[in-house]
């Protein structure tokens, strides 16, 4: 745009001007030359001040609104200019971005429009740096924003057919794409306050703020990883790594290993060791299986008899994140092949044993009905409630039992015809087959369930309302029982269309097929299915032994703050404290109301 307004006042403007004061005054040269300079600084402001009032609306659409930012680049060349643009942006920033209503996705997202936008409005970076202070700090302050970072870091935007993945709201694609790119070897040097091999050093300029360092590359991801302390981010990354990983199984993790190390350049090897470690065991996994496979194909029956491949990962316990060690009765056939399993991994590596978690894993389930066939790769829970579904060969005479008795005009034409029969009377009609009665559904409640498998409840109904939800099974109120949650049946939906041939119950139930799916899928974003634990499961799971430390600690140092405590709990504890300052206050305050501590001003002391 100040392209053509230079033309305009250049070929347009002035000679109109020109020609006016030639009229009035009859001397064609009343103005200097420098005058049209003025008036092209002048246009050029006015246009400046109109771009500045909407560059929000220009990073967010950043880069189709490339054109705006270098006419923005034309106007601030004077201090004044530079000065209006940062402080009526970061007011726009605080309308219209940094307040409760906006995601953290979107202020991430938003966050590298302003960077791309601002390194081609000043390359030096002096005003990123004075814009994106604020942006920087209030994303440290949200809980999920390195969680976020990370995930997005590891998700990917195209499947293998290069077509464009949907990401769910927890996924910035913008962070994502960014792995797309090279990795800026100069990362490292990010943060680095002075490079002295640097023969093309300058001094910082005039206007640039005591915390400014100026930015060597154009790299998002070196702003992005510069938000958090060093520990924040490892910690983040061991979690969401190993989730990850977990969750990968037939992957050739190309992605993480590049992802490693581009943190590498960022957080040093030496602090990577445990995500190392992680991605070494998954690798490592993939070429036991193969080898514990060849060994049990020879040598087991039990192997050779069930026809179910068994794969795991086996991991390294003290470098991976708290797992979930939730415990059920597996299937028979299951626990076999474990043994098996098992038996092959001890021939190999000698000395050593394994610790199954049956709580993670997936489970490929094909499940065979009357009028259809379901295929779907479940968790292990899931799998062992619908296992415990099947029909049992406990009555061989099952089938006598199951049919129809004659009535007394149907038993007397029976024997009529066997005497006909017997003396040879030819024609006689053979007696009719009975039909065979139709076996009920199996049935099962939540208490047999429980009882059946050894697994807690939550988990027991997790599973039902999953199955519920694809219409494997209907949820049945017995009659005896009243009100009691546990006595509530389920029952194996055989066909379907049977069901849907009664009109009110195929609405009934496919009413409560679409309720289970909702609530099903919200049972997995509140309490996840995750294989990680969370910080607070990890908070509450210890609880005790934090106590008896922070009591220990209290007792022979005397009066401590919250932020020591937190300190010397990093230092103490095996493995590491996993908790910042603000859940350490938490602990030490419900101390307090329990009678345990007493607080004086910041300190906690040992009440006596």
């Amino acid at each position: 745009m100040t392209r053509v307004l230079r033309e305009w006042i250049k070929d347009g403007y002035s000679p109109f001007i020109r020609e006016i004061l030639s009229c009035l005054t009859g001397d064609e040269e009343m103005f200097e030359a420098n005058e049209v300079q003025q008036w092209t600084n002048m246009a050029i402001g006015r246009l400046g001040r109109a771009r500045v009032e909407n560059l929000f609306d220009y990073i967010v659409n950043w880069d189709r609104s490339l054109g705006a930012i270098l006419d923005l680049k034309e106007y601030i060349t004077s201090p004044a200019a530079r000065n209006h643009l940062t402080n009526s942006f970061l007011q726009q920033v605080a309308r219209r971005l940094l307040h409760a209503g906006a995601t953290t996705t979107h202020i991430l997202d938003t966050y590298i429009y302003v960077i791309r936008a601002f390194i081609e409005l000043d390359p030096k970076g002096i005003l990123l740096e004075k814009v994106a202070r604020p942006i920087r700090r209030y994303l440290r302050d949200r809980e999920d924003t390195a969680r976020i970072i990370v995930s997005s870091l590891l998700a990917d935007v195209e499947d293998e057919y290069g077509n464009r993945v949907e990401l769910s709201s927890d996924i910035s694609a913008e962070i994502a794409e960014e792995m797309l790119n090279p990795v800026a070897a100069n990362v490292q040097d990010e943060d680095q306050e002075l490079n002295w091999a640097d023969m093309n050093w300058m001094p910082d300029p005039v206007d640039a703020s005591p915390e400014y360092r100026k930015a060597k590359s154009e790299n998002v991801l070196a702003y992005l990883l510069s938000l958090y302390d060093r520990e924040d981010f490892i910690n983040e990354l061991k979690n969401i790594l190993g989730e990850h990983l977990l969750k990968n199984e037939d992957s050739d993790f190309e992605k993480e290993i590049r992802l490693l190390e581009l943190f590498k350049l960022r957080l040093g090897d030496s602090n990577l060791q445990a995500c190392e470690v992680m991605l070494k065991d998954v690798l490592e996994s993939k070429r036991m299986n193969k080898q514990i496979h060849d060994i049990l194909e020879q040598q087991s029956d039990v192997y050779q008899e069930i026809p179910t491949e068994l794969n795991s990962q086996i991991l390294s316990s003290f470098f991976w994140p708290s797992l979930r060690e939730d415990d059920f009765h597996l299937p028979e056939p299951i626990q076999q092949l474990m043994k098996e399993y098992e038996a092959g991994f001890e021939g190999i590596k000698d000395m050593r044993k394994l610790h199954w978690l049956p709580a993670l894993g997936r489970v490929a389930v094909s499940l065979d009905f009357d009028d259809r066939s379901l295929e779907l790769e479940v968790l292990p829970w899931q799998a062992a409630v619908i296992y415990a579904f099947q029909e049992t060969d406990d009555n061989p005479d099952a089938d006598d039992e199951d049919e129809t008795p004659m009535t007394e005009e149907e038993e007397r034409q029976h024997q009529r015809r066997a005497r006909l029969r017997a003396v040879g009377a030819p024609d006689v009609a053979p007696t009719p087959e009975k039909p065979k009665r139709k076996k009920p559904p199996v049935t099962r409640t939540v208490e047999q369930l429980c009882a059946a498998l050894e697994m807690d409840e939550a988990l027991v109904r997790s599973a039902l309302t999953f199955w519920v939800g694809h219409r494997v099974l209907l949820e049945q109120q017995q009659q005896k029982g009243g009100n009691d949650d546990n006595n509530t049946s389920f029952a194996v939906i055989d066909s379907l269309a049977e069901l849907d041939a009664d009109d009110a119950s195929a609405a009934a139930a496919a009413l409560a097929a679409e309720e289970a799916r909702e609530r099903a899928a919200e049972e997995q974003e509140a309490a996840g299915s995750g294989a990680v634990k969370s910080a607070e499961d990890v908070l509450v799971e210890n609880m005790q032994t934090y106590r008896q430390f922070v009591v220990g600690m209290l007792t022979a140092n005397g009066r401590m703050g919250a932020e020591r405590v937190c300190g010397m709990l990093k230092m103490a504890l095996m493995g590491g404290f996993p908790f910042g300052v603000e859940e350490v206050g938490v602990l030490l305050g419900r101390m307090v109301e329990e009678g345990v501590l007493v607080q004086a001003g910041d300190g906690f002391a040992v009440k006596k």
